[in-house]
């Protein structure tokens, strides 16, 4: 990237290719595109490390939306989200990315630490997400 008195040149972006082939299979067959959710608002979570220092150990669901497939699975706000399918996830960035590579109808398995600290494995199967 470099900046010039236009101003920024060379910006782009990349998108997985497991999505772009997943969003092009759907589009050709059916004219539009999914995109698969569970149906929260969570924030980072942060947490302690040995030396002192901070890292973000999950995500604190905030909101769980009404019908949602989070709802369904009896996620609650307080819940705190530390994987997803074994892939450890710190953001919505890390849990968007893996859930981008899914399709609706497919089944993630989160890895949950309840508000009240019990640990447990909770299957979701996700839903398209609504329009914004």
């Amino acid at each position: 990237m470099g900046v010039s008195s236009i101003g920024v040149e060379g910006i782009g972006f990349a998108i997985p290719v497991e999505t772009v082939t997943r969003i092009t299979g759907e589009l050709i067959a059916t004219g539009t595109a999914t995109h698969p959710g569970i149906g929260i608002t969570a924030s980072e979570t942060p947490g302690d490390t040995a030396d002192g220092g901070m890292r973000v150990v999950g995500l604190t669901i905030e909101v769980v939306s009404a019908s949602s497939p989070a709802e369904a699975a009896r996620l609650r706000a307080g819940d705190m989200i530390t994987a997803i399918d074994d892939i450890e996830v710190s953001s919505m960035t890390d849990l968007t990315a893996v859930i981008a590579v899914r399709s609706v109808g497919d089944t993630v398995t989160l890895s949950v630490v309840g508000a009240d600290g019990t640990s447990s494995e909770v299957t979701v199967t996700l839903a398209d997400r609504p329009a914004a």
